[in-house]
């Protein structure tokens, strides 16, 4: 490596490890000085803040240095951003209700805004929409994935050496969520259309990457088994992103204590992470999720949700022996979450559906068509 190119790859590590400890130390801040209270009580300086996502629902705002985001509805979407914030707190407490909840981590919910006149006044010029939304969702933030992970991504799949230090050293690219599409596998990727931030996945590429595609799998089985089972909603069009781990991690809930006792009730802490960050796997986006009824027409609706969706999920009857191991084990621990939530044989008769529709699209045909 010539001497300058090593001296500034050096200095935008630093740089970029320097970021992240700051805004480590800030969430820390915001969150152990009040937790839930904070999330409600913080405000946002809008001469700060930034649009860090986009998608069909609405936009995501954050301010610099903040751990919170705002979510505001696109043109016509206010209903489903009123969803948002309803499926929000149904599934959060859901998830805080089942001692499965270790493996799911998602944005904890703040409180939803009717944004006054005049709010949109001190937004910077270049960012301030057309639109003045009257309505948002405020819940901490997804931090990015780690620096490590970034540069791993960038120099896999980036086309060139000087298009991969542009992309590191520009600050916009470290709000990075990794979609994690275990139901994809490419071939001959097109490395010419390289985009970091919102940077989606393939099973190949995880693998490429050397990341345990089995304990994703494993995650999404029984993170969709809790939403079916425990919060009773269908989960269409949620995602699955790879991202930092929370620095507080979510509180116990009473059912940890029930199934705890003064020796062994160590892990209900919530555990400070700053300077021992890594990647996991975090679910997000609730504004198309609606509840099911327990019959055939459920079963339908729940199978039209996976198929619905991005292809987060292992697919059955896949030809790669490494797809057709992930979807065993999606489907056996979907089974096993499930049989803990509920006697009902709907979870079987889910993962059957399942298999049926995906028999029918390669043979040439879907219930969808």
């Amino acid at each position: 490596m010539p001497f300058w190119t090593f001296i500034w790859t050096a200095i935008v590590r630093i740089w970029t490890w320097l970021a992240d400890l700051l805004d480590d130390a800030i969430s820390i801040v915001v969150l152990v000085c009040g937790g839930r209270d904070a999330l409600q009580q913080q405000s946002f300086d809008l001469a700060d803040l930034k649009v860090i996502g986009k998608g069909q629902c609405g936009q995501i705002w954050t301010r610099v240095g903040s751990g919170l985001v705002i979510k505001t509805n696109n043109p016509g979407k206010e209903d489903q951003l009123w969803n948002d914030c309803c499926m929000h707190q149904v599934i959060e407490e859901a998830i805080r209700m089942t001692n499965l909840h270790r493996v799911i981590r998602n944005p904890q919910f703040g409180y939803w805004a009717r944004l006054t006149d005049g709010f949109w006044d001190d937004v910077p010029e270049d960012i301030k929409p057309d639109i003045e939304y009257r309505y948002g969702l405020v819940s901490s933030r997804i931090e990015p994935v780690t620096e490590g992970l970034r540069r791993d991504i960038v120099e896999a799949f980036a086309p060139s050496s000087a298009i991969k230090r542009t992309i590191l050293a520009d600050p916009d690219n470290r709000d990075c969520l990794v979609r994690l599409y275990l139901g994809r596998r490419e071939k001959g990727l097109d490395k010419q259309a390289f985009r970091l931030r919102n940077f989606d996945l393939s099973v190949n590429e995880m693998e490429e990457l050397q990341l345990n595609t089995s304990e994703f799998a494993i995650d999404m089985a029984i993170t969709l088994a809790i939403l079916h089972w425990s919060a009773r909603v269908d989960a269409n069009d949620v995602e699955f992103v790879l991202d930092r781990n929370p620095i507080l991690d979510m509180p116990a809930s009473a059912m940890d204590c029930n199934n705890s006792n003064k020796d062994n009730a160590g892990f209900l802490c919530q555990d400070i992470t700053l300077g021992k960050r890594h990647n996991v796997m975090w679910l997000l986006d609730f504004d198309q999720c609606k509840r099911f009824t327990d019959d055939n027409a459920g079963v339908k609706q729940l199978m039209q949700s996976f198929y619905f969706n991005d292809p987060y999920y292992p697919r059955p009857q896949a030809n790669d022996i490494n797809d057709v191991a992930l979807w065993a084990t999606f489907r056996d621990n979907y089974l096993q979450a499930s049989g803990l939530l509920t006697d009902s044989l709907m979870p079987d008769r889910f993962i059957e559906a399942v298999e049926a529709e995906e028999r029918r699209r390669r043979a040439g045909g879907s219930i969808f068509h």
